[in-house]
């Protein structure tokens, strides 16, 4: 028998940022003209600074069609999609205002049934609150018969939703920097929950990511014309009520903010899951992927919340290629140092998501690439160049990785040149190590001293049986130190197998500006007060020529 669906007609909004006479304003011509809608979401920050939102209740309108709102109470949003400026307090208190007006706040984590749809919202990054929205939505159901949901809400985006999405089909804009990396939490509740659509707001720009299978693979059932319509499990002619739990297709949309030019809201007539019939519901676009979330590490989940507020003014994420399988190379291993055992990002010193790295040093950070300081300089001004993505060799940087960092290469000299120096830039190409992660050197040399630089490193790497080259190290895998000296030319040492030290760089860039008691980057090292001085001095040198602080204002 044909099962007759109920559909729901939803209007869903991004970050609103307490503009709520403009979001009125508009929802009610949009339901005037294309209505009756039976809801309104917003999803991501709702009152900005509050302001808005004060202003607005200070009337006696209404919210034209039944409002519903997914958003952070926390300062600023500890992911990204939070309250704006207003204090926890004082947004509760508004919060509760609207309640009358027929705006409801749906609170920190909950499912809901609206309209006959059934609704999961995460509103705080958080793991036992996941645990807890997972056993609402499971209900007595075993992970292996449970269905899914209509609507999950978050208001920051999925770590890694973009794998597997090819570059052309990102989104246009610029991302917010707290939604591009993402929240491990929110992909663990997506990959649990199987939600239809997500939706979520907090990153600025509109995004709607090709569907992806939530189970099986391109093995499912086909129709007659050989359009994939369900998977591995699924018998052709069933109807509601008698479908193979969790393998229909997901689909992600991002939300951009109103009041700016990327697409802000989403109009859409839904059926509820459970009323669907059975080939609309494991209906699979051409161009869907698979999951992207099947191989991500979820460990460190349960602590997300508590890292990510320490670096909630960063940009991080895990590289376009964070989920990416790379090979290791065979060959004769370089003579930097001895071979390492593989090491995940988690244990990284280097990787921004990792506990390990020191973000109270970060510079500023892109979308390819962040500045930070080293523990124990050389000088006050010695920082380092890290792409974002865990790589090992700098073959294997791609092309926006490139320009990113040439632009912040471009920055960096200026700023020292401002202070009366040139810039020396160290790369360290190691051959093989799945535990470098590979980063540049940028030491200032006063202006007098830089055109001893190249006879320092020449006459060292000389003593030692290694001889420097003028040649290209691009696009080779082979271990190698390169040196780009003051004037722009770049010397390239090849260690063909022969050891030298780790430190060599350091050593002769310390006679070089006749400071050999700072071999030892431990002479050097500050307590964690003076290194945060240390940034926050140099950032406000660098603000003038910040290219991260360009991007923000495209």
């Amino acid at each position: 028998a044909n099962v007759r669906a109920i559909m729901v007609k939803i209007l869903v909004y991004g970050d609103v940022h307490g503009n709520l006479e403009a979001l009125f304003t508009k929802v009610g011509k949009q339901n005037a003209k294309a209505g009756p809608f039976d809801m309104l979401i917003c999803v991501g920050d709702f009152l900005g600074d509050g302001t808005g939102v004060q202003k607005w209740l200070q009337g006696e309108a209404k919210a034209p069609i039944p409002t519903y709102v997914c958003t952070t109470l926390s300062p600023d949003g500890e992911a990204g999609g939070g309250a704006g400026s207003v204090a926890p307090d004082t947004a509760k208190v508004l919060l509760e205002a609207l309640g009358t007006r027929d705006v409801l706040y749906l609170g920190e984590r909950g499912v809901s049934q609206l309209s006959g749809l059934t609704i999961a919202h995460l509103a705080i990054a958080d793991h036992s609150k996941m645990s807890e929205v997972l056993r609402m939505a499971r209900g007595d159901s075993m992970t292996s018969t449970f269905p899914g949901v209509d609507i999950l809400l978050t208001p920051n985006w999925p770590q890694n939703i973009l794998y597997l999405v090819p570059k052309e089909q990102r989104p246009s804009e610029r991302i917010h920097p707290r939604a591009y990396g993402g929240s491990k939490v929110y992909a663990k509740l997506a990959f649990e929950l199987k939600p239809r659509y997500h939706f979520s707001g907090a990153g600025g720009a509109y995004f709607a990511r090709p569907a992806y299978r939530n189970g099986g693979d391109d093995s499912g059932v086909r129709s007659s014309s050989g359009s994939l319509i369900g998977f591995v499990g699924y018998e052709a002619g069933k109807t509601a009520g008698t479908k193979t739990p969790g393998t229909h297709v997901t689909r992600f949309i991002g939300l951009g903010a109103l009041g700016t030019p990327a697409k802000h809201v989403f109009a859409g007539a839904l059926d509820p899951l459970d009323q669907m019939a059975a080939a609309a519901l494991f209906a699979v676009p051409d161009d869907a992927t698979p999951c992207p979330y099947a191989d991500l590490d979820y460990r460190g989940a349960e602590g997300a919340h508590k890292r990510s507020s320490s670096v909630n003014t960063l940009r991080f994420s895990a590289g376009r290629g964070g989920a990416r399988k790379r090979q290791r190379r065979d060959g004769e291993r370089g003579g930097f140092r001895p071979k390492p055992q593989p090491i995940g990002e988690d244990q990284c010193w280097f990787c921004v998501r990792s506990p390990l790295c020191k973000k109270h040093l970060i510079v500023g950070i892109g979308d390819e690439s962040y500045l930070t300081f080293p523990r124990g300089g050389i000088t006050s001004d010695h920082v380092l160049i890290v792409p974002i993505e865990h790589l090992h060799n700098f073959a294997a940087l791609e092309d926006d990785a490139r320009v990113e960092i040439v632009r912040v290469k471009d920055a960096v000299k200026k700023t020292f040149a401002a202070q009366g120096c040139k810039a020396v830039f160290v790369y360290r190409n190691i051959e093989r190590s799945s535990k470098h992660h590979i980063f540049i050197d940028a030491i200032p040399v006063p202006e007098d001293r830089a055109e001893n630089v190249r006879e320092h490193f020449e006459r060292e790497a000389g003593r030692l049986g290694h001889k420097f080259e003028e040649r290209s190290s691009d696009q080779t895998n082979d271990s190698y130190l390169r040196v780009e000296l003051p004037n722009g030319t770049d010397i390239v040492l090849f260690p063909h197998g022969k050891r030298l030290d780790i430190n060599f760089p350091r050593d002769v860039m310390c006679d070089v500006l006749g400071c050999g008691e700072r071999r030892n980057w431990k002479n050097c090292a500050l307590d964690e007060e003076g290194e945060a001085a240390l940034t926050e001095q140099f950032r406000k040198q660098f603000s003038a020529f910040d290219p991260y602080a360009e991007d923000d204002d495209e």
